[in-house]
């Protein structure tokens, strides 16, 4: 049997209703990624990168098209489908523990069971030792390492990640970059990660899509042949550069420098 997690977008279009008229923020676009695929999402601001990413969540509907997961369609929010933004989003009132555990309460009845759980994924991404330390006392990157534990704990098909490093500094950014495909490669859950940074999303993604201005469609599907497992130094090699030049050049032309 294949892995889950194969998602199929066809012929997607979205439009928002505003004061002054319509805006066509998702112009009609076809995408197929494959069951445990790693792909980035990067465009111009605005370009629609979040709408596609809520759309392929269930939170926003799209006008025309569909969306297939492993062949059923995604019609609202679903368990097999976690989502992860800027902000960890954690529960302050709870531990690191019971922040992981918390989700898993309709799922697993056994309360020694959710913890198990719950431990193995703190262990995974470094927090063994902080599970009855609480949000506050925890710093930005621990805290989105918390969130990316939570969201593993669940075991979703697929990861929808929505700039998740980007309001952390640069040090914590390249940091949790590495953490995440460390986890990413024990997993293989398919990732839909969308991004502003050319250089992350090259350095964590088997394909690099680009978007263009809105309304957004996808102008450029760009597989990254660099070898896996990547360290940081993969940044300074003639093909990470050619990848990196490629994108940027698309999405200079299309704010118009």
């Amino acid at each position: 049997m294949s892995k889950a997690g194969r998602l199929i977008l066809t012929s997607l279009r979205k439009r928002f209703r505003l004061a002054d008229g319509v805006m066509e923020a998702v112009a009609p676009l076809s995408l197929t990624i494959e069951a445990g695929q790693f792909v980035a999402l990067v465009g111009p601001s605005g370009c629609g990168k979040s709408t596609l990413l809520r759309m392929v969540a269930g939170l926003e509907q799209p006008d025309e098209g569909r969306i297939l997961l492993d062949g059923r369609p995604v019609t609202g929010p679903g368990p097999e489908r976690v989502m992860l933004f800027q902000s960890p989003a954690l529960y302050p009132w709870l531990t690191t523990l019971g922040n992981v555990t918390f989700v898993l309460t309709k799922r697993i009845a056994d309360r020694a069971a959710r913890e198990a759980l719950a431990r193995r994924y703190l262990r995974e991404v470094g927090l063994a030792a902080f599970e009855a330390a609480y949000p506050a006392q925890l710093s930005g990157g621990m805290q989105q390492r918390v969130a990316l534990a939570r969201a593993l704990a669940f075991g979703p098909e697929v990861l929808l990640m929505d700039e998740p490093f980007g309001a952390l500094d640069a040090q914590t950014r390249s940091l949790m970059q590495e953490l995440l495909l460390r986890v990413w490669r024990e997993n293989r859950t398919t990732v839909l990660f969308v991004t502003h940074d050319v250089d992350e999303a090259i350095f964590l993604a088997d394909r690099v899509l680009v978007m263009s201005a809105r309304p957004g469609r996808i102008i450029d599907d760009l597989p990254v042949p660099l070898p896996r497992p990547r360290s940081l130094d993969v940044q300074m090699e003639a093909d990470f550069l050619a990848l990196k030049r490629r994108v940027l050049t698309w999405i200079r032309r299309e704010i118009g420098l």
